[in-house]
């Protein structure tokens, strides 16, 4: 696969290429769907022109595939929030949003950032380095190794370099890289990422 295919598929984002857009759903500057759409048309027509083995872009999801990602939402609960409100990223509060609103949120997520960031983080990837790298361990080193890049992609959030918001997505992103190595499905690795968005949305955000 080619090297750009995986790690620079963000990079249009982190420089500025498409102004106005800011992840994720519910940031302070509004959000272009168009564009956003097209990048996410974009990389399904990339595995389309190229396919990738193992990407696992799938909606048949199991009762398993939805305990681990249910579980990798725990996980996350127990770590994150806690941390987030130690180190100050976090802050409870609840904005004024319609119950209706909610659920559009929830979906706008889900399918326009979650889906396609677990697209190109755990189906490229981390899928990419598992097949790469050698060795008993390789599948464990990959999953380590793009929990760090996932985080680091954070580090431009203002005020950058946000060492807070890198450190808290990479330990969001070892549990979403969890749910995928379990199971070799974006679609429930993005079930766990879309819900840790939305809560930080409706609840987190102060």
């Amino acid at each position: 696969m080619p090297r750009s295919s995986s790690f620079y598929g963000w990079l249009p984002i982190d420089f500025g290429l498409l102004r106005g857009l800011r992840l994720p759903v519910g940031a302070t500057a509004s959000l272009d769907a168009a564009r956003l759409f097209a990048m996410d048309v974009g990389l399904v027509l990339f595995v389309v022109a190229a396919p990738v083995r193992d990407l696992g872009f799938t909606f048949g999801l199991r009762l398993r595939d939805l305990g681990y990602a249910a579980a990798a939402l725990a996980a996350c609960a127990l770590v994150l929030v806690p941390l987030g409100l130690a180190i100050g990223f976090l802050r409870y509060g609840w904005p004024p949003l319609d119950p209706g609103d909610w659920w559009l949120n929830a979906l706008n997520i889900y399918f326009l950032v979650a889906v396609p960031e677990e697209f190109l983080f755990r189906g490229l990837l981390q899928n990419s380095l598992e097949k790469r790298w050698r060795g008993p361990q390789a599948a464990a080193a990959a999953w380590l190794a793009v929990s760090v890049v996932f985080g680091a992609a954070h580090l431009n959030n203002p005020p950058a370099p946000n060492f807070r918001y890198a450190a808290l997505a990479t330990l969001a992103g070892m549990a979403y890289g969890w749910v995928w190595w379990r199971t070799r499905k974006v679609t429930a690795s993005a079930l766990t990422h879309g819900a840790v968005d939305w809560i930080w949305l409706v609840a987190l955000r102060g």
